[in-house]
């Protein structure tokens, strides 16, 4: 499904409002080492490899601010999963 130009602008922006009122504000140096982070922690609680790691932290270097905001969000969900699931707990 292709979606217009206006609507994935509007979407980044929306995304990267919602990420600032979660995270706070951040430069994209920091918003780029905490995706990274959170990708670090996803893949160590779900227990891939380090190929896997770096592929994922390669392609999600390249997206902009917006979309790495959307990234955070989600592999730091993924990881909270992951730990409870392997501490036995519901996810």
């Amino acid at each position: 499904m292709t979606v217009a130009p206006e609507l994935a602008e509007l979407r980044s922006c929306v995304s990267l409002q919602e990420h600032q009122r979660n995270y706070g504000s951040l430069t994209v140096p920091r918003l780029t080492a905490g995706m990274i982070n959170a990708i670090n922690d996803a893949c160590i609680e779900r227990g891939d490899d380090a190929d896997n790691r770096l592929a994922l932290i390669e392609e999600c270097q390249s997206l902009p601010p917006a979309e790495q905001a959307d990234i955070l969000d989600h592999f730091t969900q993924v990881a909270r999963i992951w730990r409870r699931a392997n501490r036995g707990q519901h996810p």
